[in-house]
This record gives C-alpha cells, structure tokens and sequence, in this order.
C-alpha cells in the first residue's frame, strides 16, 4: 500500500498570532459563559416604597384606590321557597282582574 502525500504548507503549521500576544487558550475561549437573562417577575404589581399606613394623606390615597380597584358588590338574589321549582307556592299566570258579579 503506498501512502499518500500531500504538499505541506509551512504557513499553515504556524499559528496567525501576533508576536505579542502569548499562546495560551483560557477556558472562556473554549466554552464562553452564557448570558444568563435577568429574571422577569409575572407578579403583576408595582413596587412601591414603605410609608407610614397609618398616616392620613396615605390612607385616604389607599381607601380611594381600594374602592376604585374593588368590583362592585351586587345582590344575589336567592330564590325563595315560593320561586323554587316545586316550592310551596303556587303558580300564578300573572295578574288578573276580578270579575265583577253583578
């Protein structure tokens, strides 16, 4: 079997270095280290900084935000025993007049 042989390049055996810069490969230059993102927070709130509660001016400004951001209280209704399907009362057909017996 014969070997093969290729021409060899003296330029491509030598590093592309620069004369002042040393030959040293750091481990960053292998594996760089990964942007690691800043964390972003799903608390949907924004931050705010310490007051006094029990100050005046800041209770009032609470008070107010906590009834603009609170939803409106309605009235369920709860169907008496009358209204119920097969409650006590009986069904009606809605107002009627009386005859008048003469």
């Amino acid at each position: 079997m014969g070997t093969l042989s290729m021409p060899i390049d003296e330029a491509a055996e030598t590093p592309k270095c620069s004369p002042g810069t040393s030959n040293t490969v750091s481990p960053f230059d292998i594996s760089p280290v990964p942007n690691i993102k800043k964390r972003t927070t799903a608390r949907g709130r924004k931050a705010t900084r310490s007051s006094l509660i029990t100050g005046s001016p800041y209770k009032d400004q609470l008070t107010e935000s906590l009834e603009k951001s609170a939803p409106k209280k309605t009235s369920l209704s709860v169907p008496r025993v009358r209204d119920r399907p097969g409650g006590r009362g009986g069904k009606t057909k809605g107002l009627q007049k009386k005859r008048k017996i003469d």
